[in-house]
């Protein structure tokens, strides 16, 4: 599995991202994603590629450590992991299943760093559990379609989430 190669730098990340939670503005971290997004897309879809040195270099354990970050300070390290696994994916059934199983893997340090720090509350559980239906339907829902959606249009589809998450995080770096 590629996701080998993430989760030793995943690790390094949430730890520091957890640590480091308290004394580093939210909006310096949401900038640094957009900026890494923003470079990924234009390095993916023009000839302008000022990633190229760095991802070849330290592809897994930027992308690894950068996720990780921002999954201990943001809980939203997916689209780091999402840009690596993208370009390194055979096909769309390894992307999604390293997807799933790096998103799993760093929530595990985030929840027992949160538990530690009682960043956790009652209210925040209830509010998981409820979630939690939703998100096996999800689940469920991209296993069936996994085999009738053209690998082309997926990570078409799979830029178009980076491109909203870009958006998001602008605009609440904005508000």
């Amino acid at each position: 599995m590629l996701i080998r190669r993430l989760v030793p730098a995943m690790l390094i990340g949430v730890v520091f991202g957890m640590a480091f939670l308290k004394y580093v503005p939210g909006d310096a971290l949401r900038l640094l994603l957009v900026a890494y997004i923003v470079l990924h897309l234009l390095r993916s879809h023009t000839k302008f590629d000022p990633l190229k040195t760095i991802i070849e270099r330290g592809g897994a354990w930027l992308s690894g450590l950068l996720g990780g970050v921002m999954q201990g300070t943001l809980g939203g390290g997916g689209p780091a992991f999402v840009l690596y696994l993208k370009d390194k994916a055979e096909n769309s059934g390894e992307f999604r299943a390293n997807v799933v199983a790096i998103l799993f893997l760093s929530n595990i340090p985030r929840v027992i760093g949160s538990f530690a720090a009682e960043l956790i509350t009652k209210d925040l559980i209830v509010m998981g559990l409820i979630a939690c239906p939703g998100f096996l339907v999800a689940l469920y829902i991209g296993q069936k379609l996994h085999d009738k959606v053209p690998q082309k249009l997926f990570f078409r589809i799979a830029d178009g989430i980076l491109v909203c998450t870009a958006i998001s995080l602008i605009g609440k770096i904005a508000l």
